[in-house]
């Protein structure tokens, strides 16, 4: 079997950590980045292998413990094939309400730190030309980068749309050196995403939006109940790092697609009624 390495952010928890038993059971080998190593390994249990997993405590908002750990999974593994960026946290508050340390500090996360490993990481896919199906990179954004129209998740979401612009630009930039670069957008799934440890909810609240921050409660009465299954996400990754000819937009999840329509229903209606005049803006030449 073709030596197949990973190296997946956000690996010891949730859909990452899901993807890393996945990949173990597969005889693949994954570069795992952390902010805390034993949890990792805790987790994985008897998964746990060191000839096929490489625990890497990394801070993603440091370029330098960033291109530190591509180096480690590099000198371990020889190579990378496939690199999933999954970490990111979630967030509840209303545009007035967010602080500029709170919106920089999910920016840094949730997209610089894409953004660094992906910059990083890319001299080493380049030049991987032992790749079976090609290097690729897998951005985990959510339903929330296409569909905005959710109260209170304006932060979260601007993160979110900004990894799939970025993918968007970068897949077409990479894939004449025959790399390939896919967004995923799931809808909700089953995992810690709304623990109250990785999930920001801002100080402030303003009486006015009281309609909006109420809907915190039942945001909350969702957490580990959502209907997505994790491990049906991890199969679908599996397949799209095979595909020869990978898509560059995948939702998953029955939730993201009804809304991905919704939206491009709403985006339809929007530029009809106005197209005449939006498309009239040139200069006009008489002859």
């Amino acid at each position: 079997m073709e030596k197949n390495v990973w190296y997946v952010t956000g690996a010891s928890r949730g859909i990452g950590l899901s993807l890393v038993k996945r990949l173990i059971q597969k005889g693949y080998y994954v570069g795992a980045t952390t902010r805390n190593i034993d949890r990792l390994i805790e987790n994985l249990g008897s998964l746990y292998n060191p000839d096929q997993v490489l625990p890497l405590c990394v801070d993603l908002k440091c370029e330098k413990s960033v291109i530190q750990s591509i180096l480690q999974t590099i000198q371990k593994f020889d190579k990378i094939d496939v690199v999933v960026n999954n970490s990111g946290f979630g967030s509840h508050g209303t545009v007035e309400c967010l602080s500029d340390e709170e919106a920089r500090s999910q920016f840094d996360i949730n997209f610089f730190g894409t953004l660094n490993v992906i910059r990083n990481v890319l001299p080493f896919l380049r030049t991987n030309t032992s790749s079976m199906y090609g290097p690729r990179i897998i951005n985990i954004s959510s339903i929330c980068g296409f569909y905005g129209g959710f109260s209170a998740a304006g932060l979260y979401s601007s993160t979110k749309f900004a990894i799939d612009g970025l993918t968007q630009s970068l897949a077409n930039e990479v894939r004449p050196l025959g790399i390939f670069a896919t967004c995923v957008l799931p809808g909700v799934f089953r995992s810690p995403f709304l623990d109250d440890s990785t999930f920001l909810v801002s100080k402030k609240t303003i009486p006015e939006y009281e309609y909006v921050n109420n809907t915190l409660s039942s945001l909350k009465s969702t957490h580990n109940n959502q209907q997505g299954d994790p491990e049906k996400l991890v199969d679908i990754l599996l397949l799209v790092s095979k595909d020869k000819n990978p898509p560059v937009t995948l939702p998953i999840g029955p939730d993201s697609y009804e809304l991905i329509e919704k939206r491009i229903n709403e985006i339809k209606g929007d530029i009809e009624k106005y197209k005449d005049l939006a498309t009239s803006t040139n200069f006009s030449f008489e002859a």
